[in-house]
């Protein structure tokens, strides 16, 4: 984003845009709900994640895909739980 607003306006991004600060704001504004897929972390701390997300936009549904834990070389399991789940944004 500090490229693109670099080349548009001639400056830095304005904001800090982390992954903690843009995903909660992403969530709030999308006013059509959707299906939200976690993957990630230890399967407590994505499961914490899905529930503060919850409570945090209680319009969207959060599903815990896998844990970060999983075969990254043949990640089957994870890609037929994607499918089976029919999420809308990962």
């Amino acid at each position: 984003l500090n490229i693109a607003s670099q080349v548009s306006h001639g400056g830095p991004f304005p904001a800090n845009l982390n992954g903690t600060d843009f995903v909660p704001a992403l969530l709030t504004f999308m006013e059509t709900p959707r299906r939200v897929g976690l993957i990630g972390g230890k399967r407590d701390v994505v499961e914490r994640a899905a529930e503060n997300f919850a409570r945090h936009a209680p319009w969207h549904e959060f599903i815990v895909i896998s844990d970060g834990y999983f075969d990254k070389d043949n990640p089957v399991d994870v890609i037929s739980e994607l499918d089976a789940q029919q999420v809308d944004m990962l």
